[in-house]
């Protein structure tokens, strides 16, 4: 079975206004004050309040973070592979957050000549009506787009070319999908890697030293990737599987780990037993390779 049985491409479009405008005028004006070169520094307003883009800022981040972590690379960029039997999951989260972040464009747009009366307060000499688009340009600065479409099959491929030429094209083909293939089979592995070897390279150190600090959010993000480790195991790897397991046992109040010395070199052993697991299976060819 090929991983065009297995995954499909997908591809997100985020855009957003940035509510930001440089003043050509006001950065000459100071940097002629200051005895700078006329490029020396650039003054750039901001055009509407943070109260009212900040929010969707932060659901866009969402959405992105949310694609991300749910996606493995395909190539050098634009569509990433999602397991075929992770669509619908996938499609359910990505409404829920695209429905909450369009509440707050919606929001902007409807309240938008109050925003900007208030710019024109908190800017003085430096508010420009020109600065601003209309409601109608506004919400066409906004995009959320997911793109979806059947990994290629080699098997499909054809050309207007000799039968050699399309050989070869297709060898060429197949040996880019199997590099793709790798590059999607290694990610969960990587992402666990990181994690698991932050945290080790952390108990290393004395609690009270900088380097030794354990966050709550270093033991909270491992955890979300274990969680997340059956969604993104495209190849159904059972490795991965069991290794994403056993990193459970380093799931512990960060409270713990910050002030118990004989819990640090526990668990210290128990995230380089990992690592070393990890490494015998880590850059393995997938199943269907």
């Amino acid at each position: 079975m090929s991983l065009h049985d297995k995954a499909i491409l997908i591809d997100a479009t985020l855009r957003q206004w940035n509510a930001r405008k440089a003043d050509k005028a006001v950065s000459g004006e100071v940097n002629a004050q200051k005895g700078a070169a006329a490029d020396a520094s650039k003054v750039i307003k901001r055009l509407i309040s943070k109260e009212m883009t900040d929010p969707i800022s932060q659901n866009i981040t969402a959405l992105r973070q949310f694609y991300y972590l749910r996606t493995l690379p395909w190539l050098n960029g634009g569509f990433r592979i999602l397991p075929s039997n992770q669509l619908m999951t996938f499609r359910e989260g990505w409404k829920e957050l695209e429905g909450q972040t369009q509440k707050k464009i919606d929001e902007l747009i409807l309240n938008y000549d109050t925003a900007m009366k208030r710019a024109e307060f908190d800017l003085g000499k430096l508010f420009n009506p020109s600065d601003y688009p209309s409601a109608d340009e506004l919400r066409g600065k906004f995009e959320i787009t997911l793109d979806i479409m059947p990994v290629p099959f080699t098997k499909d491929f054809r050309a207007d070319a000799s039968d050699a030429e399309i050989k070869e094209l297709k060898a060429r083909i197949q040996e880019t999908e199997t590099k793709a293939m790798q590059r999607c089979a290694d990610e969960p592995w990587l992402r666990m890697e990181k994690l698991v070897d932050e945290l080790s390279q952390a108990l290393s150190h004395p609690s009270n030293s900088t380097e030794g600090r354990i966050f709550k959010s270093k033991i909270d993000n491992l955890e979300k990737l274990i969680n997340l480790i059956p969604q993104i195991n495209a190849f159904q790897d059972p490795n991965l599987t069991d290794v994403s397991e056993s990193a459970r046992a380093l799931i512990m109040d960060a409270d713990v780990l910050r002030g118990n010395d004989a819990a640090r070199r526990s668990t210290k052993t128990t995230a380089d037993d990992i690592l070393r697991k990890m490494s015998g299976f880590m850059g393995q060819p997938p199943a269907t390779v």
